[in-house]
């Protein structure tokens, strides 16, 4: 697109009241609420983990099992990533096509280690 061209079209706010664009409707509030009920299940399955190999531990020596270590907080980070991406490309970024094919291969990369 030509810089007339581009001179011609409206920009779309990268932030509304205060909060990035992604962040402001019913979508966004959802996407908060599963990242925050993922983080919530990390740690309970960490906890469980620990629990059921407290045993192994003890004679290994290895370190317990941290919330960020699990899938639940990978699946967190993914969410925020690619509602991230829709924000950068909401607020007019430069190669909107690149930013969703970068978050695109994240998921990918997640499919593939959760096998």
């Amino acid at each position: 697109m030509s810089a007339l061209q581009n001179a011609g079209r409206a920009q779309a706010p990268e932030v509304f009241n205060g909060e990035p664009l992604w962040q402001c409707g019913p979508m966004s509030q959802r996407l908060r609420h599963w990242i925050e009920e993922l983080e919530e299940m990390a740690g309970e399955a960490a906890a469980l983990l620990n629990e059921d190999n407290e045993l192994l531990r003890s004679v290994t020596g290895s370190k317990p099992t941290e919330p960020e270590e699990t899938f639940e907080w990978e699946a967190a980070r993914l969410i925020e990533r690619l509602g991230d991406a829709l924000e950068r490309i909401a607020g007019g970024a430069p190669k909107p096509q690149s930013i969703a094919e970068t978050a695109l291969d994240a998921v990918e990369i997640a499919k593939t280690v959760s096998r």
